[in-house]
């Protein structure tokens, strides 16, 4: 990911906290791991048209690039856009960086979430037409 920050909607943000820490006390990165995740979920669902009844898993996380640490106290946001649509999956890049300084964290290539029928966890197109 070579663009500029001012390139992607940002979204969720979250406080970092003493519970978020590590040993080295700076957010620790199975917690931001967890909070990209649950960030590129709402906003995949938001993009595919916010259907309640959608099923959606994680299937893949690419390449992750850890940039800088985050310390207790600081506020982070996570910038998001859609690399890719599919008939089945949509394909995000993360860019997580701090409110107040815009010095970036962490970034992710290429984090693919696909829509499964919620019985048999098999893929399903999710009714999304991918852009032209």
């Amino acid at each position: 990911m070579t663009s500029t920050s001012q390139d992607w909607a940002f979204f969720g943000r979250r406080l970092v906290q003493t519970g978020n820490l590590n040993h080295n006390d700076t957010l620790f990165g199975g917690t931001m791991l967890a909070w990209i995740d649950e960030e590129i979920y709402i906003y995949a669902k938001c993009q595919l048209g916010n259907q309640d009844d959608m099923t959606m898993v994680t299937a893949r996380f690419g390449e992750i690039n850890f940039r800088a640490p985050a310390f207790k106290g600081n506020i982070i946001e996570f910038g998001m856009k859609t690399k890719n649509l599919g008939r089945t999956s949509i394909t995000v890049d993360v860019l997580v960086r701090n409110k107040s300084t815009h010095c970036v964290i962490c970034e992710v290539h290429d984090v693919t979430f696909v829509c499964v029928d919620p019985e048999t966890m098999k893929p399903i197109p999710h009714g999304c037409l991918p852009e032209d």
